[in-house]
């Protein structure tokens, strides 16, 4: 079964850590598509985007985390990035099922799939902490990725569940994978996520914070998925994130060693958090060294 994801990259807008009290201004538009391109040629099969609503809804202070970063909103970017590229899978990791409406948030993929020639994957995560609710969050996700399949495959859509409902919701253009359009639920390990993604998705991608979080993943991945039934199979991916100055050497022993961790522990497939101000050809020579040594299934397939 050929892979959705082998090798990605997640674009990161963010302070300069170095200095975070003092406000710089980001890469432009231009040195964004840029590296996206870099990244595509030198073997990346897919290519992601942060969509961090506290970068909207918080104003934040020097001291905050996102303090003096500019940030492009996600699904304008991947606009853009449709335009700039030809292979790369392309989507948000992740969008948080409170934050965009799943009507709206289908209706964007879908535009994205259109501008794209049917590149684009539906990433799509619980609520943020903040606003975690338990069985009533996995329920909503659970929900959404319904919702976002039936307008993925139909003109018009009335849906009435648990947490949402739709009445004569419309989508069209469709987009051109229609139902197959990938869905990637993205979030923390845990047995009850791992049950949704197995139910509605194609793939699980771990945002754990601990260094041994992918390995935990895919053992839980894989006992899960047998004791489906019938058995399911789930891609289980993971974002490893690198420090910033991990990029500045090309090639990154220590960004290496941390994607043939992560596949040594049973993942499926790695994204590699990228500071959008890495040079173009840094990211072409990790791109290079990584498929040379772990390969990739071939950008733009899917499962």
């Amino acid at each position: 079964m050929p892979s959705l994801i082998r090798l990605g990259i997640r674009l990161v807008f963010g302070p300069d850590r170095a200095r975070p009290s003092r406000p710089r201004p980001g890469p432009g538009l231009a040195e964004v598509l840029t590296l996206a391109q870099a990244a595509q040629e030198a073997g990346f099969d897919s290519i992601w985007i942060e969509d961090d609503p506290a970068r909207v809804v918080r104003g934040g202070g020097p001291t905050s985390p996102i303090a003096g970063a500019d940030a492009l909103e996600a699904y304008t970017l991947l606009g853009a990035l449709a335009t700039a590229t030809t292979t790369a899978r392309l989507g948000a990791l992740a969008t948080a099922v409170t934050t965009r409406p799943p009507a709206l948030l289908a209706k964007q993929v879908s535009a994205l799939d259109v501008i794209s020639g049917g590149r684009a994957v539906l990433g799509l995560g619980p609520p943020p902490r903040s606003a975690w609710r338990g069985t009533w969050s996995l329920q909503r996700l659970e929900e959404a990725v319904e919702v976002c399949r039936a307008l993925f495959e139909a003109e018009e859509v009335t849906v009435h569940g648990r947490r949402l409902s739709l009445d004569h919701a419309a989508n069209r253009p469709a987009p051109p994978q229609g139902p197959a359009l990938p869905v990637v639920l993205a979030g923390r390990s845990g047995r009850r996520l791992v049950d949704v993604a197995l139910r509605r998705a194609d793939a699980l991608c771990v945002l754990g914070e601990r260094a041994d979080a992918p390995v935990s993943l895919a053992a839980v991945v894989d006992a899960r998925r047998r004791k489906a039934r019938p058995p399911g199979h789930l891609w289980a991916m993971a974002l490893v994130r690198t420090a910033p100055a991990s990029w500045t050497t090309p090639p990154a022993t220590a960004v290496i060693e941390a994607v043939g961790t992560t596949f040594a522990g049973g993942a499926d497939g790695v994204v590699l958090d990228v500071p959008v101000a890495t040079a173009p050809d840094t990211v072409g020579a990790m791109g290079v060294a990584l498929v040379e040594r772990f390969g990739v299934s071939g950008a733009g397939d899917s499962f």
